[in-house]
Formats: C-alpha cells, structure tokens, sequence
C-alpha cells in the first residue's frame, strides 16, 4: 500500500513501531501510528460518533507507548459506547485551569470592590503569598485538589503565621468556590480541612506607641527636621488618621479656607468618605509643605511627596523617624493610641467624639449607625483645635 495510505494487517509490535516508516500505520479499531518524514511519531485514533468520523491525537510516542495509546483508544471506544461524546470531555477537561489560572481570575473577579482595586496591596500581595505558602498546590488542576492536600498545605502556616493562615484560607476557598460555579472542579469540603487544623488563639498584640508623654518632644524635632517624611508625620499625629491616609494626603482633598480636609472613600480603611477638620497647627504645616513642594516638586499632586519621586511616601520612611529618635519599639500607627489617649484623660473628650474623631464604626453596630446620621465634624473640630 503506499505509505499514504493506513497499513493495518495486524497488530503492531514495539519493534515496527520504533522502525516504521514514513505513513499511517494501523493497530486495529482505528487506533494508527503517524510516521511524518522527519521521522517523528504520534498517535492518532480514528472514531466514529452520531455519524460523523473524527480523528483524537493521543499523544507523541515515545511519550505515549504502544501499550498506552492502545490503552487511551479503549477508553474512548467505552465512551462512545456508552452515549458520550469524547471529543466535548476531552476539550472540557483541557479548559480546566491550574489553581495559579483560578486564582487570577478569582482576583480579576473580587479586585474592583477592594481598596485600590487591582493595583492596590491584596491583589499584588495575594499572588505572593500562594506562591511562598501553597507553591507545591499552584502548578495543580482545580478539579484534582483533595481536602487532604489542602490541609496538609495549609498546616505549616496556620502553626507558624495564623493570620497569614486566615488569609490564604479565606482566599483559596473564594477562589475553588468561583472555579466550582464555573463547573471547573467538585465540591470542596471547608469544614474537614478547617476540622484538620489546629485550633490556636494566639494573644491580641496592639501596636506599640509612644509613651503619651513624649509625644510633644518628639513632635519638636519633627519640626526641628522639617522634611517630606518629618511634615507627613507631624501631620499625621496632628490628624490622628492612619499612615497610608496622611502619606497619600493629595492638594485636592484639602480645602484650607474650610480647614478641612475630605479622604475619599477609596483611600480609607472603612470605605467611607471622611472628612477630617484641620487645626491652626495642621494648616501652618500644609503652609510649609507648599513652599516646598513648588521648590521641590512644584507638579506633584501630593502634599509630602517623596525627595526623589515626588510619589507618596512608604510607611518605611516614617518609621524610619521613630528609630532616629531611639523609639525603635514604637509604631506610626500608635499615634492613634496617643490621641485616643490624650483624649480621654487630658481632654476629657467624650467617647464617641473621639471616637468619630479615628473614624472607628459606631460602637453599637449597623442599627445605631442607621440611625446616628451625624459626622460631629463641629465637635470634632473642638476637640482638635
């Protein structure tokens, strides 16, 4: 027959298959061996399905050997029989994705309603943190992860970082339950994988703070210093607002004839929009920062834009004071702590005013926000002054 043609007058031997020709040759019930002329070989399984005749590569020998493609070819001859159509599982089993493929589109789904959307810190961090803690999981399809493997993951972290752990938990399980609702992979069982780690309640630790009583020496130098990350800070403790709100502070949110300054709901921990009043002090600080900004970075957009980049300051660059000043313990954050501190035993401020004044929620849940409609910006204003 010509080497076009398929030659099936028996079965193949691992001999003629390794020595065969250039052509088609035949192992029976469509089962063929390719020969191209360079030499190359590959298997191919002619079928027959709701009358249409269709060839399925099944794969390049010597990867796939005789016994193995003989052994695929059973299989679809099975599903034929049985009423299936080979060919739709075959494409669908190809569309399931690895659990790094889930996971990105996962993220894709979930950013938009997430501080900074997809360029903000968890969609950047979530990525880092599967590869460091489930990397032996991310080359794997969705639909093959057991509860076991899961836990056995899982485990390592959840001793040694738990929040860390809570995360990835929280993460993985959003992300197989998408690729479940998109018929990618079965039913995953949170309950048995939560029931295989340990129980641990590690011990709450706040953020340490600058004794309250050396605040206003340790303010002195801020000003003593009088540089990008010195007036963001300063600033910071003069707002009690949070470090990534006064280092992304920008010259639209401020409106200094009102002496207020408005963060948009994108940039706060809760959401929401904020609007915080301005003491004499802040705005004589923002005074200053304008001068040095049309020195330094007269198109930058920030109030204390970084020396080099005029982009906003790291939360490096602040705590970076605090160790000059020998405060190596302390933290940005825990000038939150000082305010609320001061406020209740210096100035004696009411507790839900000062508490306004951190932009904490409203100590008796959703019904008493719905009905507390005010953002005490007058009392809060008081209280700063």
């Amino acid at each position: 027959m010509p080497s076009g043609g398929v030659r099936c007058r028996r079965r193949l031997t691992d001999r003629e298959v390794r020595g065969a020709p250039p052509g088609r040759h035949g192992d029976g019930e469509g089962l063929m061996l390719v020969v191209q002329p360079s030499g190359s070989r590959s298997w191919v399984l002619r079928i027959q399905h709701q009358g249409r005749r269709r060839d399925i590569g099944l794969g390049p020998w010597p990867v796939v050997t005789l016994a193995e493609a003989r052994e695929q070819a059973l299989a679809f001859r099975r599903a034929i029989r049985a009423g299936r159509d080979p060919v739709a599982e075959r494409r669908r089993q190809r569309a399931i994705p690895t659990l790094a493929e889930a996971l990105e589109a996962w993220i894709a789904k979930e950013a938009p309603g997430w501080k900074g959307g997809a360029k903000g810190h968890t969609a950047r961090v979530t990525p880092r943190l599967f590869a460091l803690h489930l990397h032996a999981l991310m080359p794997r399809r969705v639909d093959a992860l057991t509860e076991p493997e899961i836990t056995a993951a899982l485990l390592p972290v959840w001793r040694d970082r738990p929040e860390t752990a809570k995360k990835l938990f929280d993460r993985l399980r959003g992300t197989l339950r998408l690729a479940r609702a998109q018929g990618q992979c079965g039913l995953i069982d949170w309950e048995i994988i939560r029931a295989g780690l340990p129980t641990r309640r590690p011990p709450k630790v706040h953020r340490a703070a600058l004794p309250l009583a050396e605040v206003p020496r340790f303010a002195a130098d801020l000003i003593a210093k009088d540089t990008p990350a010195a007036r963001a800070l300063l600033f910071l403790i003069l707002t009690a607002v949070r470090s990534g709100e006064a280092r992304g502070a920008a010259w639209s949110e401020i409106d200094r004839d009102a002496a207020l300054w408005t963060i948009p709901a994108a940039r706060t921990k809760a959401g929401r929009l904020f609007e915080v009043p301005l003491a004499p002090a802040a705005l004589e600080l923002l005074a200053g920062a304008q001068r040095a900004r049309e020195a330094l970075h007269s198109s930058s957009p920030f109030c204390f834009p970084g020396p080099t980049t005029g982009r906003p300051l790291t939360d490096v660059a602040l705590a970076k004071l605090l160790r000059q000043a020998g405060h190596a313990t302390a933290t940005v954050h825990g000038f939150r702590s000082c305010f609320r501190t001061w406020a209740a035993e210096v100035a004696h401020a009411p507790r839900e005013v000062a508490e306004a004044c951190l932009a904490h929620a409203v100590q008796g849940g959703a019904v008493e926000a719905a009905y507390l409609r005010t953002t005490m910006l007058a009392r809060r204003r008081e209280l700063m002054n």
